[in-house]
């Protein structure tokens, strides 16, 4: 099933505390696992098995990550927390076209813990400037489905 990217939402934090990431660009939520090479030299062909996983998060938006909607304040959160060396609880997850961030039933939530590798901001000349990050995840996330109301 595929989605407007403009309705996946990630948020930062405890619940009544969250930080919304606005006016998102992109996100890119990637898992991998290592190879271990089981290799002899008796063998034509080196067997591998699976080694540990790793996984990041990064998005770009145009917005922020508070309430009032001001790139110089979601900027800050991000700087502070990169900084700070904190960790970050983060929800992705698919919400409704209405406008209201309700999550559509069936669809899939994406949590986990993780701390900022990664802040940018880009300022071209006669365009947008936009806030990038990566976030670094450091335990196994998990995956839960939104059930019916």
């Amino acid at each position: 099933m595929s989605a407007n990217g403009s309705l996946i939402l990630i948020k930062f934090g405890d619940a009544g505390s969250e930080k919304y990431v606005l006016a998102q660009t992109s996100l890119t939520f990637g898992l991998s696992r290592d190879e271990i090479v089981n290799a002899s030299k008796d063998e034509d062909f080196n067997t591998k098995i699976a080694g540990k996983l790793d996984s990041t998060l990064s998005f770009e938006a145009f917005g922020s990550l508070n309430d009032d909607e001001t790139t110089k304040e979601g900027l800050k959160y991000l700087q502070d927390s990169i900084l700070a060396k904190t960790s970050e609880k983060f929800t992705i997850t698919q919400v409704d076209a209405e406008g209201t961030q309700a999550p559509i039933e069936g669809s899939r939530i994406i949590k986990g813990v993780g701390f900022f590798s990664s802040v940018e901001i880009t300022a071209p000349d006669n365009d947008n400037t936009t806030i990038s990050a990566t976030l670094s995840i450091s335990s196994t996330p998990t995956f839960e489905v939104v059930p019916a109301p």
